[in-house]
């Protein structure tokens, strides 16, 4: 004998249950990917210049472009890329970008202690590597060489592409305004996608 399911809500959700069910199921799958793609994203964008996290560590979420400072002008250039190579416990090793900064004021304000941490990091991917922190005369180049033991490009998840990391700079410094002297702190990034070294090695 068949079941007589009145014509009420509840017989629309009977009769329409397969329906529902490959929505819930579809709407859970969306759900879960978005979280196996948010997660990473979102560890990997927090941005710090020390060589370890602590409970105290002050994460960076703003960074200005590297010619937006309207105090100084900073030119970067890239000198070599240094392929990393395994070693016998098959860990990489040897690998490092080196680059060379010069800074140049732009107003009449003097600059002091001119200070520039490099940081490279990729997004997606926890990839770093943790420069020393720079004193630069005006007009005069100084490098820095990052150690970063990681092979690029990689694909962490399906249809994300990690090429390059992205230099990250902390640039400190002091400027006397009217017989009164500020400590400034500023955050410049600079994507390396579409640039190249002047020097590509082996390790």
């Amino acid at each position: 004998m068949a079941t007589d399911i009145p014509n009420t809500k509840l017989g629309l959700l009977y009769k329409y249950k397969l329906l529902i069910f490959i929505g819930m199921a579809l709407f859970i799958g969306l759900l879960v990917i978005l979280f196996i793609y948010l997660i990473p994203y979102t560890k990997n964008n927090k941005v710090f210049f020390e060589a370890e996290s602590t409970p105290n560590t002050v994460y960076v979420t703003k960074f200005d472009k590297i010619d937006s400072n309207r105090d100084f002008k900073i030119d970067i250039v890239w000198d070599t890329l240094t392929i990393p190579k395994k070693d016998a416990s098959d860990k990489l090793t040897g690998g490092s970008y080196k680059f060379s900064f010069t800074f140049e004021e732009k107003t009449s304000v003097h600059l002091q202690n001119f200070r520039v941490t490099p940081l490279l990091q990729t997004k997606w991917v926890e990839y770093r590597g943790l420069g020393s922190q720079l004193s630069l005369a005006q007009g005069i180049s100084s490098s820095s060489t990052i150690n970063f033991n990681y092979t690029l490009p990689t694909s962490p998840l399906w249809f994300v592409r990690v090429d390059d990391p992205i230099l990250y700079l902390k640039v400190e410094y002091n400027e006397a305004i009217a017989g009164i002297e500020n400590t400034k702190t500023v955050y410049l990034s600079l994507s390396l996608k579409n640039l190249d070294p002047h020097s590509l090695k082996q390790a």
